[in-house]
């Protein structure tokens, strides 16, 4: 078993892990539970001792967004808003790309981009925070409910070191569509952080 290998086996059970891990947390009481919840976003930095895993971002198919924000953040809290018609439309399409996002495929190009990287220059890198994200996608059809879980680590320095990496770019363009949400809608705060 070579290096590569064994960084791979490494990678497929932090992730699987990572994944059981997320389904076990409860999610918060949302105001809207009433209404078709499609897609969740988790993100924490690993640097935090104890990370609060509650979802950060919750999307509606009504297009409330409920926003948390917490307790170590300025206005902790949790917030609603409204999602116009236009952005609850690249929402949809964003499900979309994010479906079709292969985590070990993207994560062996990043590696080899990597080794490539080592070889020609001699330069090693490293980075001392690592931001995980996961998005959780629930489609409903026909009274079935399934549900996908998307779970990566560093995707926007991932992109940024590599910009070739197609894969990386697409998962750290919609984590900042996500995240620019928080910033540009009207939001009301409707519950506290935990």
């Amino acid at each position: 078993m070579n290096i590569y290998t064994m960084q791979l086996n490494y990678k497929k059970i932090f992730w699987t892990l990572g994944l059981l891990l997320m389904m076990l947390i409860n999610s918060f009481p949302s105001a809207y539970a009433h209404e078709n919840l499609i897609l969740e976003m988790t993100s924490y930095s690993s640097k935090l001792l104890k990370p609060d895993l509650t979802p950060n971002i919750r999307i509606f198919a009504n297009g409330v967004i409920e926003i948390y924000r917490p307790t170590y953040m300025k206005k902790a809290g949790l917030f609603s808003g409204q999602l116009n018609q236009e952005q609850l439309s690249k929402i949809t399409q964003l499900m979309d790309s994010l479906e079709k996002f292969d985590v070990i495929k993207a994560e062996e190009e990043y590696f080899m981009a990597d080794l490539e990287q080592k070889r020609l220059t001699g330069q090693l890198y490293y980075s001392s925070e690592t931001i995980i994200t996961q998005f959780k996608i629930i489609r409903t059809e026909n009274s079935l409910t399934s549900e996908k879980f998307i779970l990566a680590e560093s995707a926007r320095e991932k992109s940024t070191r590599f910009n070739q990496l197609e894969d990386w770019k697409m998962f750290s363009d919609a984590e900042e569509m996500m995240m620019d949400l928080k910033k540009t809608l009207n939001l009301t705060r409707i519950g506290e952080a935990n």
